[in-house]
């Protein structure tokens, strides 16, 4: 079961498990057509156990996640094979977590090698975020199904804030904000929504944040309350170890507290009362692991450099790890981290960016779509250049213009999405033809829906794809593209592009000859 971070993996995992208990102890509704014992492991723990038997690598990490919840003597025997006839469903939360890369292959190795025998006494569900790499293949390898949770759409959102709020006149405000704020990509997220309604409460008459960043603070100045701040040092120390290191939470804060604090009495006490943890077993667990990422990221932008100076190690590090997809997230938060803690050098670091190669176009639009705070003049002037990517088929246009397009705070931005849909020269639809089915704003993204031969215009426009005057493949180089080519004024026009079609109706690929199935979020 793959999603987004807080699309609600764990959620589901505790859901099902309730839901399979509820059904075994009381008779209810069977939710499997096989008749099950639900058993919920973190990941993290269950991998740093596997040198033991399984049977005993599953006993220990019911220890250590569930403590003080269950009786004594828990005899590994009993996991060693079927209850009263029943297998064992496993399910195991959060592959993603386990900061050791061969300790998550062994763990999906064992798993998969457990689950592919017909006879075995277990059926396991894993969650995780999307892993890029082989690290799934064990499990494509004995045909495991995939599916993939959903966002939000219009109508799940609305249906959320009717469910948190008791007053309609609240769930209309409360969406009203959203919509006022452009949140609406970052609510599609099951976790950011129940974030944004906490804050929102909290808030009163005030507005909502406008992006990620100050939500989760806003969130966590909620949880301190009326508390000092030391132990906010401490707070992003943890987030750093949750990352980095498979130790325990509570030998970690003890052992920085020895040398920062005067005292370590009611330290575990205070951080479960105004921190994002909670307790399980005899450890403290985050709340949801994009606490501690958010942590961890403001932790690494606090100890670089007050000026933003390309040439630093720790800030080329950065600004190279930054570029990939989903494995550049982390050195991407830790550089909008660092330009709030740090407003005046988000114009120097997005000017570096605008004068470097594609790659760095490519970033800054990704950063200027996570609301980097940068002057308005300084967001004009790239998205002049964002333009002129748009104007091209060359790699990597797309992207830029998808990303920048995102940049809502930018006060200049809905003029220059209007400008762009009106120029005749842009590879897209025409603005006299707004495309039909336009997605919700929280479909994620997008495909593309072919249009009907019947309504497409005459090929009197370039094509992207088929005619003979499209654009060789530029060659690969060892250095990237400094800026996007200009079109000549021979290359004016193109044929009208088919309108985009949501993930949801056709999902995206999984395992070879399959697909992941859509799910909604719980």
């Amino acid at each position: 079961m793959t999603g987004g971070p807080g699309q609600g993996k764990s959620t589901l995992s505790l859901r099902l498990a309730a839901d399979i208990a509820t059904h075994l102890l009381e008779g209810a509704e069977p939710p499997l057509s096989e008749p099950v014992v639900p058993l919920r492991l973190t990941a993290r723990e269950l991998a740093a156990r596997l040198t033991s038997p399984f049977p005993q690598a599953l006993a220990d990490s019911a220890v250590a996640d569930h403590g003080a919840y269950l009786g004594p003597d828990l005899d590994p025997r009993v996991f060693a094979a079927r209850v009263s006839g029943r297998r064992w469903l496993l399910l195991v939360d959060g592959l993603d977590e386990v900061a050791s890369a061969p300790q998550r292959d062994r763990l999906v190795h064992v798993l998969a090698a457990w689950a592919s025998t017909p006879d075995s006494p277990y059926r396991v569900v894993l969650t995780t975020r999307p892993i890029e790499g082989s690290a799934l293949a064990p499990l494509q390898q004995i045909g495991a199904a995939r599916y993939e949770l959903q966002p939000f759409d219009e109508p799940a959102l609305r249906r959320f804030a009717a469910n948190w709020f008791d007053d309609p006149t609240h769930t209309d405000r409360f969406l009203r904000q959203i919509r006022a704020a452009h949140l609406h990509e970052l609510v599609c997220v099951p976790l950011l929504a129940t974030i944004a309604a906490i804050v929102y409460e909290q808030h009163g008459d005030r507005p909502l944040p406008d992006n990620q960043y100050e939500l989760y603070e806003s969130y966590l100045k909620y949880l301190r309350g009326r508390s000092e701040h030391t132990l906010q040092p401490l707070l992003e120390h943890l987030g750093r170890v949750r990352l980095e290191e498979d130790t325990s939470l509570i030998a970690a804060a003890e052992s920085w507290a020895r040398t920062h604090l005067p005292t370590t009495d009611g330290l575990i006490d205070q951080l479960t009362a105004t921190g994002p943890f909670t307790r399980r077993g005899d450890d403290l667990r985050f709340l949801h692991h994009s606490f501690a990422e958010h942590l961890a990221a403001t932790a690494q932008a606090r100890r670089l450099p007050d000026r933003f100076t390309p040439d630093h190690g720790d800030f080329a590090t950065l600004l190279h790890s930054a570029r990939p997809d989903h494995q550049g997230r982390h050195a991407r938060a830790v550089l909008l981290h660092y330009t709030h803690l740090h407003p005046s050098q988000a114009d120097e670091l997005l000017r570096w960016l605008h004068e470097g190669t594609a790659d760095h176009h490519l970033l800054a639009a990704r950063l200027l779509a996570a609301h980097l705070p940068a002057s308005a003049e300084t967001s004009a002037a790239f998205l002049a250049t964002a333009r002129d990517w748009a104007m091209t088929s060359t790699y990597p246009a797309m992207k830029i213009l998808s990303a920048a397009s995102r940049a809502t705070h930018h006060p200049g931005l809905g003029h220059w999405l209007a400008d762009l849909m009106r120029d005749e020269d842009a590879p897209g639809p025409p603005a006299s033809k707004p495309p039909p089915h336009w997605p919700p704003a929280c479909a994620g993204k997008q495909r593309r829906r072919p249009r009907p031969a019947s309504s497409r215009p005459p090929a009197t426009r370039r094509c992207r794809c088929r005619t003979a005057s499209r654009r060789p493949k530029p060659s690969r180089s060892a250095e990237a593209p400094r800026g996007p080519p200009r079109k000549p004024a021979s290359e004016a026009s193109s044929t009208t592009r088919a309108p985009p079609r949501p993930i949801a109706a056709r999902p995206r690929s999984s395992w070879p000859g399959s697909a992941p199935q859509p799910v909604s979020a719980p």
